[in-house]
């Protein structure tokens, strides 16, 4: 069988549609809350050690629990995992999750965390 970059495009698109909005709306919010990191890394240093722990914690629980509520979502279940190629996707999709999680998470662990102070001031 063989399957077209623009065909594939084309079904994510319209199983996107309904969400557009949101989408939209989640990468303006995303948007401003770096732009918002930015203008606070001007005041002084950003405490990029305890942002970047607590979204590595984010995105690990985003990851574990994509692993075991993918297959529900799409009307499956683990036990119809059969293949490498089921479980490599499962995996690569859980992935993506968890890597998505942390990168939205760090801005807003930016903007929200104090900025990291010198023992010398």
């Amino acid at each position: 069988m063989v399957f077209s970059l623009f065909g594939v495009l084309s079904v994510l698109l319209e199983a996107l549609r309904p969400a557009l909005p949101l989408i939209a709306i989640a990468l303006l919010t995303e948007a401003v809350l770096v732009v918002g990191a930015l203008l606070k890394h001007r005041k002084g240093p950003l405490d990029w050690r305890g942002a970047r722990n607590i979204s590595a914690i984010v995105g690990i629980i985003f990851f574990v629990g994509a692993l075991a509520l993918a297959p529900w979502v799409t009307g499956a279940s683990h036990s119809q995992l059969v293949g490498l190629l089921d479980y490599t996707a499962l995996v690569a999709a859980s992935l993506g999750a968890g890597v998505a999680a942390f990168v939205a998470c760090m801005p807003l662990l930016l903007c929200l965390r104090p900025t990291h102070r010198s023992s010398f001031e």
